[in-house]
């Protein structure tokens, strides 16, 4: 399995343009983001991670402010 991960992983940021010291951000589940961080740190990039679920519960919580607390269900809707 590890050998199929570091395939994928390879063959996937193979292609994508990224210059030495660029910062990535790696938003998902942890083992999986530890993997492309390895190898992005491998490749010179400066890779940085973010808890996924924190990071959608910030979201829908900007939305919710930017839309107000009387906002209709439905509105919500239409704005995600």
């Amino acid at each position: 399995r590890g050998r199929l991960s570091g395939l994928l992983i390879g063959s996937e940021l193979a292609v994508v343009d990224l210059a030495r010291g660029e910062r990535v951000a790696l938003i998902g589940e942890k083992t999986l983001c530890d993997l492309y961080y390895d190898a992005l740190t491998a490749l010179g990039c400066a890779p940085q991670l973010y808890d996924g679920e924190t990071m959608v519960l910030r979201g829908l919580s900007s939305v919710y402010a930017k839309l107000g607390s009387g906002t209709e269900p439905s509105r919500l809707r239409g704005a995600l």
